[in-house]
C-alpha cells in the first residue's frame, strides 16, 4: 500500500492543525531536500514541541519497525510530553526532526488517536524517503 492509497482510504480524523502528542500523518517537501542525504515525503510524526516556523516531532519512521514500539512505550501520551526524558532515552535520537511548516503540503494531515490505532499505525509500511529505507534504518541503528 502506498502512502496515497493509504490517505484516500483511511478513515482517520482529517485536521488542519498539527496536534501535540499524537501521532500525525502529512505530506512534506523538504526545504533542502538536493543536499540531505535523506528525508520523509510522509512522516509519521508526534509533535514535541513548537518553533517560530514550524514544529519539532519524533517521526516514528525513522526506525525500523521492531525499534518503533520501544518508541511507543517511551513516550507518554497526553498534554505533556516530557522533554528531559526523551533526550534520555536513545531510540528518540534519530527521530527528532524540525519540520517547517511552510514545507508542509495540503493543507490537512491525519491525526492518530487511541492506543489501538497507534500500535497499528507504527507497522504500516507507508514510510516514503527519497532513498532507500533499510539505508536510514542502518544509520539510525548506528545513532541509538
Amino acid at each position: 500500500m502506498s502512502a496515497d492509497e493509504f490517505m484516500k482510504g483511511s478513515n482517520l480524523v482529517q485536521k488542519r492543525r498539527m496536534t501535540k502528542a499524537r501521532l500525525t500523518l502529512f505530506s512534506y517537501k523538504a526545504k533542502h531536500e538536493k543536499t540531505l542525504p535523506y528525508y520523509d515525503r510522509f512522516p509519521l510524526s508526534m509533535i514535541i514541541g513548537k518553533d517560530v516556523d514550524g514544529f519539532i516531532g519524533l517521526n516514528f519512521h525513522y526506525l525500523p519497525y521492531q525499534y518503533r514500539a520501544r518508541l511507543l512505550d517511551a513516550v507518554a501520551f497526553g498534554n505533556v510530553i516530557n522533554w528531559n526524558t526523551l533526550k534520555r532515552n536513545k531510540v528518540t535520537r534519530p527521530c527528532i526532526k524540525k519540520y517547517l511548516t511552510s514545507h508542509v503540503q495540503g493543507a490537512n494531515g491525519m491525526v492518530i488517536e487511541g492506543i489501538e490505532q497507534l500500535k497499528f499505525a507504527i507497522f504500516l509500511p507507508i514510510e516514503r524517503f527519497n532513498t532507500r529505507k533499510e539505508k536510514v534504518w542502518e544509520d539510525s541503528k548506528r545513532i541509538i
